[in-house]
């Protein structure tokens, strides 16, 4: 998500899309950060306030050498005497949205050359769970959160043993460098492939009191940024999917980094128990899939065939007659029983050693499927 985020940096029109990183102590905020020092079009630094800013950052904003700010800590620059802090929430607010033409403060004077093409800079931050939850309702309040496009996340159990066996190994750890395209390129967008975004911005909206507006904006052009990565001069479906993969955890939800493929289960549970009495087609369960971030089509259809045989869903409505849709099967309860318990437990005990996250879904999908054969 940072890589991509840095990406679209060179992506025109230039528009800055905003990161913060939600996560517990330990889950390598500040480490995955520090590696952005390298990249010569980053300023990073842990404090910084807004007559800094306006000393040393906006001059190289508007040359164009610097297009991203990166504070490991938000926490640091929030938590100062009132004044100081307002005059830093204001001044960042303006910096990464609608942007800086001139600052007149008792102080300071700026104003940018060309006053009809305002300064704009990224900003990718990060802040701790704990931290977050107590100032949150303040960032809403401020304007300042819908700014960001969040990434929160936690680590599952299987993932803090394999960063435990990592450490305990004491191998060569070979410094990663995050690869970026500094080439500048409008990259084509598509109307029908951005509207796969629309319930991930409404989602997200709901969350921070919003419409999702500047959220639908930023997943697209993250999506150019995919494109541009790869070397590609359109948006494609590859593209998409790559970003709603991603909403997994562009939320406040903290969800699990590794083993989130396990919880299928649980989803099917979830888009069986919201079908309307009417019942769903399939364009509707691909809608319900698509907001879970599983979008492949075959892979969807061979859900809903696996929410068949559980007793999730049926095709017969509730006179018995047979339909040419869906309604709710007769294993729909508050909670997973029988054959449903039975796969969510054995998936869930289910060690995926895979570092990859295809092949942990495949090893996922393989286990269901083995049950329903089974």
């Amino acid at each position: 998500m940072v890589q991509l985020t840095l990406q679209s940096a060179f992506v025109e029109p230039y528009l800055p899309v905003n990161l913060l990183l939600i996560g517990k102590p330990e889950t390598a905020k500040t480490s995955i950060l520090t590696l952005t020092q390298k990249k010569d079009f980053i300023l990073y630094t842990n404090e910084i306030t807004a007559k800094l800013m306006i000393d040393i950052l906006l001059p190289e904003v508007e040359r164009g050498t610097i297009k991203y700010l990166i504070i490991p800590d938000i926490l640091n620059c929030i938590e100062k005497q009132k004044a100081t802090r307002q005059q830093f929430l204001n001044f960042i607010k303006s910096l990464i949205e609608e942007g800086i033409t001139s600052v007149y403060t008792y102080h300071k004077r700026y104003t940018v050359r060309n006053t009809e093409d305002p300064v704009r800079c990224g900003l990718i931050t990060a802040i701790t769970t704990v931290d977050f939850k107590r100032i949150r309702k303040y960032l809403e309040n401020i304007g300042l959160l819908s700014r960001f496009i969040p990434f929160s996340y936690d680590y599952s159990i299987e993932k803090i043993k394999k960063i435990l066996e990592y450490l305990e190994s004491e191998e060569n750890r070979e410094s990663y460098d995050f690869f970026i395209k500094k080439e500048r390129k409008q990259i084509k967008g598509s109307k029908e492939l951005f509207k796969e975004f629309e319930m991930v911005s409404m989602k997200l909206a709901t969350q921070y009191q919003g419409f999702g507006f500047r959220t639908q904006i930023r997943l697209q052009h993250l999506a150019k940024a995919n494109a541009l990565l790869n070397g590609r001069e359109e948006v494609t479906k590859e593209d998409i999917e790559k970003i709603i993969r991603l909403s997994n955890w562009i939320n406040f939800d903290f969800n699990t980094l590794w083993g989130d493929n396990m919880k299928i289960i649980d989803i099917l549970h979830r888009i069986a128990r919201g079908i309307p009495k009417e019942g769903s087609t399939f364009e509707n369960f691909e809608e319900a899939f698509i907001y879970f971030g599983i979008t492949n089509q075959q892979k969807i259809k061979r859900y809903v065939l696996m929410m068949e045989r559980l007793g999730l869903i049926t095709r017969k409505d509730e006179k018995g007659r047979v339909r040419d849709r869906w309604f709710k099967g007769e294993k729909i309860k508050s909670e997973p029983t029988g054959e449903l318990k039975r796969a969510s437990e054995l998936v869930k005990k289910k060690k995926v050693e895979s570092e990859e996250d295809k092949k942990a879904e495949s090893e996922v999908d393989d286990l269901l499927e083995n049950l329903l054969i089974n």
